[in-house]
């Protein structure tokens, strides 16, 4: 088997190790082979088995077709699997006390974004934890769940409530329920389908609309209302997708089907506001070039409310007066505030809006951000920047005390640089 034709995590690369240390265990125990890696042959023990070589140079092949071309060169002098498999533990398997403190402090600042998938950080957990372990400096069961439970995000606050006030909970048992109330939210941020979804093809008479009868409410999404001698009228209610109501099948799931049953009252001021408010004319031109758009009304009067509001213009606001502005010059004042998260992401997948508002001039910068924990960074770069293009100095920030601008790296970069906060 060539490697081209392995799996990637069967292929030894910079960040891998600790992964394809245990499929290649796997990979040698498979073939019987696993015994001349983990074991150092005695000469004795070549001389009274001749087919113990035989077997170790396969083992070694085995080793060899599993690292990259870039790692090769450090196995090419091995004379046996065990040297080449130590060879390897030794260079990527660290155990210095220098690797022990970088993992153990990544592992201690491993937290948590808002909104990441449950099981991706479990995953890396675990492998830091492997990691740390290979260097030499394993941690029990207790203190992996301590760090686990302080590196989850606040969604989670209230299952690290519960798992804190059992008693005995293995780590085991806490990733179970972590996991559970995981599954829990992600089926809570699915959104619930029209009831028209749910109702069962061919069923006669489902929904009665001839005239006399009463009207009823069949699902909270949808409400059909009949009178005696007046006219039908359906309502369909849906937050996001339209699910149609067709009186003879009864159920669709084309939103501009529900034209027939009166939910939609297509005219062209509806194919204004859908074409991005577009005139009369372009309405006119796209029905006859499109597959789609229904034949509407073109209707010259009225005018349309967003068209107005959006022509409108204002006064300039009124100059601040000098007695109001407590401040002489730029960035003596800075407010900064944090928003989010939102929801959804942006399309760059940032969750948090930061600003900074200089209180003089009354600028304002705005950085959007994927996590708190970038906040401070941001600072750093913001402060980096206005001082070198304005020649002033921040000296002073104002925020509403959130943990992001109140932790003990943020204070101590302000009370080094003299910054009151």
């Amino acid at each position: 088997m060539s490697p081209n034709t392995l799996a990637p995590n069967d292929i030894l690369t910079d960040d891998s190790y600790f992964m394809w240390e245990f499929n290649a265990r796997m990979k040698l125990a498979r073939k019987d082979l696993l015994d001349h890696v983990l074991i150092k042959p005695e000469p004795a023990v070549l001389r009274e088995n001749p087919g113990w070589k035989v077997a170790d140079m396969k083992a070694l092949a085995v080793l060899v077709k599993l690292i990259s071309s870039t790692y090769q060169c450090m196995v090419r002098e091995c004379e046996s699997a065990f040297e080449a498999w130590e060879v390897l533990k030794t260079f990527f398997a660290k155990k210095n006390l220098h690797n022990r403190v970088q993992l153990r402090k990544e592992l201690h600042e491993f937290v948590m974004e808002t909104g990441a998938s449950l099981m991706d950080h479990l995953l890396k957990f675990d492998e830091l934890c492997l990691k740390l372990g290979a260097a030499g400096d394993s941690m029990d069961d207790d203190e992996k769940l301590v760090l686990l439970l302080g590196s989850l995000s606040s969604e989670y606050d209230d299952m690290v409530r519960i798992i804190e006030a059992h008693s005995n909970v293995t780590l085991l048992d806490a990733k179970e329920m972590l996991r559970r109330e995981y599954d829990t939210l992600q089926k809570r941020d699915k959104k619930e389908t029209a009831f028209t979804a749910h109702a069962q093809r061919n069923e006669p008479r489902r929904f009665q609309s001839n005239r006399g009868h009463r009207g009823q409410e069949e699902n909270r999404d949808r409400y059909q209302t009949s009178r005696k001698g007046k006219a039908h009228a359906t309502v369909i209610k849906r937050v996001g997708k339209l699910f149609a109501w067709n009186v003879k099948q009864h159920i669709t799931l084309e939103a501009h089907k529900a034209e027939s049953s009166g939910a939609i009252n297509d005219t062209s001021g509806l194919w204004h506001a859908r074409l991005g408010h577009v005139s009369t004319k372009k309405i006119m031109q796209a029905m006859k070039s499109c597959d789609g758009i229904s034949r509407v009304v073109a209707s010259d009067g009225g005018v349309c409310d967003g068209c107005a509001r959006g022509k409108m213009t204002n006064s300039p606001f009124s100059h601040i007066s000098g007695s109001e502005v407590k401040t002489s010059r730029p960035l003596e004042v800075i407010h900064i505030d944090l928003m989010g998260p939102m929801n959804p992401k942006s399309k760059g997948g940032a969750l948090y809006v930061l600003t900074f508002i200089d209180d003089y001039s009354r600028f304002v910068y705005v950085y959007l951000l994927a996590a708190k924990s970038q906040v401070f960074e941001r600072f750093k770069a913001f402060r980096a920047m206005v001082e070198k293009q304005t020649d002033c100095k921040i000296k002073c920030i104002r925020s509403d005390n959130g943990g992001e601008y109140t932790n003990h790296r943020f204070n101590k970069y302000c009370a080094d640089l003299g910054i009151i906060h």
